[in-house]
C-alpha cells in the first residue's frame, strides 16, 4: 500500500514556502535599516496631505498641504533608535507638523512614530493608524 506520508511532506513544503513568499512581500521578513529609511514619504488625509523628504544626514523637510490651498513648511531633525542589528523600529522627529486626525497639521515640538518595512523596498511611518494615516515610501 502506498504512503501518505510523502505527499504530505510535499504539500508541507509548498505551503511553507508560499507562506515564507508572503510573509517577505508583505515585509515581515525584512528588517527596517537606518540606511534604507532616508527618501520620500507622503501622507493622505481627509483634511489634506504631508511630503515628508528624509535626508541621510538625519535632517528633514516637510511640507503640509490642506485642502482650502493653505500651506505649511517645516525643517528638522530625525533619529531613530538602535537595536545593534537595525533599528527598534522606531523614529522621532525634532519638531514636526504633526498630521494625526485631531492635530491636523499643527508645530509639535517632537514626535515619536513606528517605522516599517513594507513590501520589497517600501517603509511606512505610522502617524494615526486610528485613522489609517501614515507615510508611505
Amino acid at each position: 500500500m502506498p504512503s501518505l506520508r510523502s505527499p504530505r511532506v510535499a504539500i508541507f513544503a509548498v505551503l511553507l514556502v508560499v507562506a515564507l513568499l508572503i510573509a517577505f512581500r508583505a515585509g515581515l521578513l525584512r528588517s527596517v535599516r537606518e540606511v534604507n529609511i532616508p527618501g520620500t514619504y507622503i501622507a493622505e488625509a481627509d483634511w489634506g496631505s504631508s511630503t515628508l523628504i528624509l535626508a541621510p544626514n538625519h535632517t528633514f523637510h516637510q511640507t503640509v498641504q490642506f485642502h482650502g490651498g493653505n500651506i505649511e513648511y517645516l525643517d528638522g531633525t530625525w533619529k531613530t533608535s538602535s537595536n545593534g542589528n537595525g533599528i527598534s523600529g522606531n523614529i522621532s522627529f525634532l519638531p514636526f507638523l504633526s498630521v494625526t486626525h485631531t492635530d491636523q497639521g499643527r508645530r509639535v515640538d517632537y514626535c515619536f512614530s513606528s517605522i516599517t518595512a513594507t513590501g520589497f523596498r517600501g517603509m511606512e511611518i505610522s502617524a494615526d493608524p486610528d485613522y489609517g494615516i501614515a507615510f508611505r515610501k
